[in-house]
């Protein structure tokens, strides 16, 4: 969590518990901003994007309770990063040759010495 810019906690339930909770505390603690998005939440995918573009993250820590407390929580999670982060799967799956940058006709190449 120190190393992110935000966080996200995502949960079933209304009411954070254990090390939800503990990670709520933390960034209130570290000034970092965060958000609670749980099932009920309205436009709850829309919120998350908008979190992110409001506080600038670059890199978001994801959180929330074990899969053993909230078995469904896996794919709510899945969803709502799905949702509020499309990709566009073609392109992430090219191979990474053609996602290169075109070469620089600018550019010299250093001489060939023999």
């Amino acid at each position: 969590m120190r190393d992110s810019d935000g966080t996200v906690i995502f949960s079933l339930a209304a009411l954070l518990t254990g090390g939800a909770a503990t990670t709520a505390d933390c960034a209130r603690r570290l000034g970092k901003p965060w958000l609670h998005l749980t099932a009920a939440t309205p436009r709850a995918a829309h919120r998350l994007a908008a979190f992110v573009a409001t506080h600038g993250i670059k890199t978001l820590n994801v959180a929330g309770p074990r899969a053993s407390e909230e078995p469904a929580i896996d794919s709510f999670v899945r969803r709502m990063l799905e949702a509020a982060f499309p990709v566009d799967r073609a392109a992430a799956a090219a191979p990474a040759a053609s996602r290169r940058s075109p070469p620089n006709p600018q550019r010299r190449l250093p001489a060939n010495p023999r």
